[in-house]
């Protein structure tokens, strides 16, 4: 485990140095996640003695390390404005920030059509967004209702599965009465 917990620290000692995006190992957060895999079990039977208590601190830490790094790591490439090259980020690290590349990109495209009275961007977009559905679990029990979409959803009981309008979604969301699901595009 101290091995860990120094890789991770001169990882990120390293990463702090510079401007530019340093070469990590391309498995590092796979490794770490396999690493916290292999004794979480034990972590959960020793939780109150002392080496549980150890094991379970260390654990934190080594979270912590992790978060640091790919945070570090991404604000730089974030703030950097096009100027980072990219080729070191791993894949966890792309997978992070493609979507807030597409979000930039989105951004520009629409203060240009504003820009250029492209209305027809402006309804595209606002179309994409009502297409939008979140898989659901229902917590609790829902009469049928009517979706944004203008279709009739429901009656739902708890641990019912739904595909409902994103729209739909979010207020469940937050009143405690569906949790969403992942699933990826």
């Amino acid at each position: 485990m101290d091995d860990l917990l120094n890789k991770l620290s001169e990882l990120l000692k390293d990463e702090k140095k510079t401007d530019q995006l340093t070469k990590i190992p391309k498995t590092i957060y796979r490794d770490t996640a396999r690493h916290i895999r292999s004794f979480r079990s034990s972590l959960k039977q020793q939780r109150e003695d002392l080496p549980g208590r150890i094991a379970a601190k260390e654990r934190e830490l080594i979270v912590r390390l992790v978060q640091r790094l790919l945070e570090s790591r991404l604000t730089k490439v974030l703030e950097g404005g096009g100027e980072i090259s990219t080729e070191n980020l791993t894949s966890e690290e792309k997978y992070v920030f493609d979507p807030i590349e597409s979000s930039r990109k989105r951004m520009k495209r629409i203060v240009a059509a504003i820009g250029d009275g492209q209305t027809s961007v402006l309804e595209f977009a606002s179309k994409i967004v009502a297409s939008r559905y979140t898989v659901v679990r229902f917590l609790q029990p829902l009469p049928a209702t009517m979706g944004t979409d203008l279709v009739k959803y429901g009656p739902f009981h708890a641990e019912d599965v739904a595909m409902l309008p994103a729209e739909n979604a979010k207020p469940l969301i937050k009143q405690g009465i569906v949790e969403e699901i992942w699933v990826e595009e």
